[in-house]
């Protein structure tokens, strides 16, 4: 969810805007949760647990994005782009392989096109920073990816290892040489996560809560960078 408000904070802190982005952010969220909500089980008992919650998703979603669509109907072609990022997550799903490294980078680039819906409704435009927006969260969200795998799914393949601190060190790196110092400090919080966390043992909450933070940072962070 914090790619998809991301937008409508940089534009609010760059300049003036009005209320009607507001209703983007959780109209775009709760679609997305509507997704995660519908990857249905092969097992009966369990569809009527997802019905469930596609229901309790897709009435607000829905009530919330009336009014953003009749503003601005052009935002329903975000939601087109996202169908084959959608389709491919279900295949995954469908599959049992839903931690499979494509399907995450999938799923960040929805969540991606979220921020990028709620840009441009706030600004009828898909300028610069929007699609620096698009840029830097996904690679931070890469990152945090290689982060969980070394931490939990991936914890005893050392090829994911030397991957996340080849790329979260690297990224820091290629930022300040750039002279995009403000960028490279945003993401060094998740270098240092990456590389003092590894090999421990910590509890799922203690991961949890440090990806808050670091986000947190991020998002601040980002507020002056761009």
């Amino acid at each position: 969810m914090g790619d998809v408000i991301d937008p409508i904070f940089v534009r609010c802190f760059q300049r003036r805007a009005g209320l009607e982005p507001y209703f983007v952010v959780p109209g775009v969220g709760l679609l997305i949760c509507i997704l995660i909500s519908t990857f249905f089980s092969d097992e009966r008992e369990k569809t009527r647990y997802y019905w469930k919650w596609f229901f309790i998703y897709v009435i607000p979603a829905l009530l919330l994005l009336i009014y953003p669509i009749f503003y601005n109907i052009r935002i329903i072609l975000f939601g087109v782009a996202m169908v084959p990022f959608f389709l491919t997550t279900l295949y995954y799903s469908k599959i049992k392989k839903d931690r499979a490294l494509i399907n995450d980078i999938v799923a960040i680039i929805i969540f991606c096109i979220g921020a990028l819906t709620s840009y441009y409704y706030s600004t009828a435009t898909l300028d610069r920073t929007a699609w620096l927006i698009f840029l830097y969260n996904f690679l931070y969200f890469l990152g945090t990816v290689f982060y969980v795998k070394t931490m939990i799914r991936e914890r005893k393949n050392i090829r994911y290892k030397y991957v996340s601190w080849s790329y979260h060190i690297g990224l820091v790196l290629i930022f300040a040489i750039i002279g995009k110092f403000l960028t490279a400090l945003a993401y060094l919080p998740a270098m240092v996560r990456a590389l003092v966390l590894y090999g421990k043992n910590p509890r799922i909450k203690i991961i949890g809560i440090n990806e808050i933070a670091s986000s947190l940072f991020f998002f601040i962070t980002m507020l002056f960078a761009l």
